[in-house]
């Protein structure tokens, strides 16, 4: 999912304050509509594996395959909401045509983030294996690769790749347009850290917090995509 165009046609500057813009760009219909989705369609999902899939000889398959691509599609809508906030877009909206995934490009955006992530924390994850230890030395490495992802899953998600995803290029890339990054880190890990506490608690029912942790997923994907808005000349990727 590239940019397409040299120069997107932008919507006016945003007046408001940033944070209050992102909290209010899921309630629009279409981004409503996707959080009802993900807030009802697991439960459902587990529902009919439990009634109808798992009456059938290959059912696991089948589930395993239906759900795959579910969560591949929330994914995707999640990533073109990063792409579609480059445009300084403040409500999320559908997906126009020409961008409208079929199976396999589902199933690339995927692994696409998981690659990211997985870049991120190889080192975290190496020094696990070799040593099984969680040390200082394990968060050090977690902390740097949670530093890194928030630029990382930008540049994935809006090069359709991880070629330009080397050390190098994040790093220089932070470097560009630091203090900007280290105010989008702090808002990313505030809201990530909720969605891990309340998942983890379980103060609210399990349909509750899908909805609500999808809901907050396009809060961080509208404050990726603008910071890139912002700090585009900066960066300078050219795309």
């Amino acid at each position: 999912m590239k940019i397409l165009e040299k120069d997107p046609p932008l919507a006016q500057d945003c007046k408001r304050p940033w944070i209050l813009v992102s909290l209010l760009y899921p309630l629009s219909h279409t981004g409503l509509m996707h959080v009802a989705m993900y807030m009802f369609c697991p439960t459902l999902l587990i529902l009919s594996y439990r009634i109808l899939f798992s009456q059938l000889p290959i059912g696991v398959v089948i589930y395993i395959v239906v759900f795959t691509l579910f969560i591949g599609y929330g994914i995707y809508y999640i990533s073109f909401c990063v792409f579609d906030s480059t445009k300084s877009h403040t409500k999320a909206r559908k997906i126009p045509e020409i961008y409208f995934p079929d199976k396999s490009e589902l199933v690339y955006q995927y692994l696409l983030i998981f690659g990211s992530a997985a870049i991120c924390f190889f080192p975290a994850v190496i020094y696990y294996i070799f040593f099984l230890q969680i040390d200082y030395i394990f968060w050090i490495l977690s902390g740097c690769g949670l530093f890194f992802f928030p630029m990382a899953l930008l540049s994935a998600i809006l090069f359709d790749g991880i070629n330009e995803l080397s050390p190098i290029f994040i790093g220089v890339s932070i470097f560009k347009s630091f203090f900007g990054y280290l105010k989008l880190c702090l808002f990313f890990f505030t809201v990530a850290g909720f969605i891990l506490f309340i998942s983890i608690c379980g103060i609210f029912p399990g349909f509750i917090i899908h909805g609500l942790t999808f809901y907050l997923l396009m809060v961080l994907a509208n404050r990726l995509g603008w910071f890139y808005w912002w700090h585009r000349e900066k960066l300078g990727w050219r795309i």
